[in-house]
């Protein structure tokens, strides 16, 4: 805490016998904090000691006059806030003065019923389909070729990224019938692309080869 919210928390202390009204920590020393401030060392004024010789030398009351004198303007406050505030702060305690919660400072809560439905805002179905209705028919026309478009764009995507699409970067997973008389398979772009990488291997006498596309098996990228 600042020199000033402790001055300002002290000076709350003081609020209920002194009379005014609990202060806002802030840490900014305006009219009301001043006011605090001299109300509470006042409360100290006045307080007698307890011996019927009268004042003590450096008594609370003495000290308070003291301090009292040298406060009449904000920034004199300002400037003593730190051995005032500690001041203070000892008194209270020496009174045994509870501490005081400062007034809630910020934006206006807004005050609800203790007995009103809780109300959650939700966003209306008719008011997109009012929007819509509104619109020109023009607006009508290209958003709904803006739609086909970007559904044509996302089909073509996923049917890329699923090996679906029939472009010669993707290759598809043949078998054929080796010398052996076993199966091997060969990826191809197609039938022919196949048939070429089957004769380059020499798996197979040229001619005497079957081959069939494996069914099932998703495309694969060329790198």
């Amino acid at each position: 805490m600042s020199n000033v919210t402790v001055l300002q928390t002290a000076a709350n202390r003081f609020s209920s016998v002194a009379g005014f009204a609990p202060i806002a920590v802030d840490g900014n020393i305006g009219a009301k904090t001043l006011a605090a401030v001299q109300r509470s060392l006042d409360v100290l004024i006045v307080e007698m000691p307890g011996d019927d010789s009268g004042w003590i030398a450096d008594s609370p009351s003495e000290i308070a006059t003291m301090w009292r004198d040298k406060i009449s303007t904000s920034l004199e406050l300002g400037a003593l806030a730190f051995p005032i505030g500690q001041f203070l702060l000892k008194q209270a305690d020496r009174l045994k003065l509870p501490a005081v919660a400062a007034p809630y400072i910020g934006p206006p809560v807004p005050s609800v019923a203790s007995n009103a439905p809780l109300v959650l805002t939700t966003t209306q179905a008719g008011s997109l389909v009012d929007a819509w209705r509104g619109l020109a028919t023009w607006k009508k026309i290209a958003l709904g070729a803006f739609a086909g478009f970007l559904l044509i764009f996302l089909h073509g995507r996923y049917k890329t990224a699923r090996g679906l699409s029939g472009s010669t970067s993707m290759l598809h997973l043949f078998t054929y019938k080796n010398r052996y008389g076993s199966y091997s398979d060969v990826w191809a772009h197609d039938a022919e692309h196949a048939r070429e990488q089957i004769k380059r291997k020499k798996d197979r006498p040229s001619g005497f080869y079957t081959i069939s596309r494996v069914t099932n098996v998703p495309a694969r990228r060329v790198a």
